[in-house]
């Protein structure tokens, strides 16, 4: 198993589609989305998660009272909803167990789908950027362009307009369809560029410090601090390892580094300075030694810190566009 089909896999980043959480989400706004909605997502689940049999509460005798009594409940549950002054979601739905009974399902019970496997994918999808706050948007467009959709911006672009048109205004409302166009228009300066190198006289000043791969990387000289920083901060991250104290952060980069051993104190040490101000530096450098950090995890495999750095590289580049118009 690769680190990007790990990453695909893991239920609770918060970027992947499961439909478990996009419920969730999606009750939280009850009251700024369409009834019919629920009754459209609920529907759908109800399929999915039937088809892969996932289950919440499986009947048992032991368990047989309390069914009975989420079937009595779930029927008071349809009155409830029919109220248009009332939350118009059921929760869950219950599925016959041959003569015995009836199973619990719940609707936000996790369920990954992974696009050319699931139909509802794109339903999904859409509902997924629907519940996001609008600044993640496009840091979440990156994510799937490349864990989904493999990095083919073709197929990522048509993807994305078809979505427009299949779920306007009822899904995708009119702010998300400006940042989707947007970020459809942004296409060339934030994915191409890195697709075509042999086009971009950006990626050529890369490539001149970090080669292709199975080929030595050689760092910017100056920066290798600030490289071996960078790339730490993003392993540490996957490992939520970021919630310690800066000192210990810099303690740590000092041990496995090497770097300023005969430091008396660490808030005395290059490496405390950069960790405090690991992003402090101007757009076009920190891309750059971003493309460095990326090429090294490249090099050993690791999708997954690919993708994290390709957010932030991603992050930077759309600075430095909007800030040359």
């Amino acid at each position: 198993m690769t680190e990007n089909t790990a990453n695909l896999t893991d239920p609770h980043f918060e970027f992947n589609i499961n439909t478990g959480y996009i419920y969730t989400d999606l009750c939280n706004i009850w009251a700024e989305v369409p009834r019919e909605l629920f009754r459209e997502t609920e529907w759908k689940l109800e399929n999915i998660l039937r088809t892969k049999h996932i289950i919440t509460v499986p009947y048992t005798e032991e368990m047989s009272a309390y069914l009975n009594g989420k079937s009595e409940l779930l029927n008071s549950h349809r009155e409830y909803a029919k109220d248009l002054n009332n939350p118009p979601y059921l929760e869950y739905f219950l599925q016959p167990n041959g003569a015995l009974g009836n199973d619990l399902i719940a609707f936000n019970s996790n369920c990954l789908l992974v696009n050319g496997e699931d139909d509802s994918f794109d339903f999904f999808f859409a509902l997924k950027l629907r519940v996001l706050d609008i600044m993640q948007v496009p840091n979440f467009l990156d994510y799937q362009f490349a864990a989904n959709f493999k990095s083919n911006p073709k197929n990522y672009q048509r993807f994305l307009k078809s979505l427009l048109l299949k779920y306007p205004n009822t899904i995708l409302v009119k702010p998300l369809q400006e940042s989707i166009n947007e970020y459809i228009g942004d296409f060339k300066v934030l994915i191409e560029d890195r697709m075509s190198t042999s086009n971009m006289n950006e990626t050529h000043e890369i490539q001149k410090i970090v080669p292709l791969h199975n080929k030595e990387i050689k760092p910017i000289e100056e920066a290798t601090t600030r490289q071996q920083v960078l790339a730490i901060h993003f392993m540490l991250d996957a490992l939520n390892g970021l919630d310690c104290d800066k000192t210990e952060q810099a303690r740590y980069i000092q041990f496995l580094t090497g770097k300023e051993p005969g430091a008396k104190k660490i808030t005395d040490t290059r490496i405390y300075e950069v960790v405090k101000k690991l992003f402090d530096t101007t757009p076009v450098t920190l891309v750059k030694d971003l493309e460095i950090v990326k090429a090294y995890f490249t090099s050993l495999g690791m999708d997954t810190l690919v993708n994290r750095v390709n957010l932030k590289i991603n992050e930077n580049k759309r600075f430095i566009k909007n800030n040359k118009r």
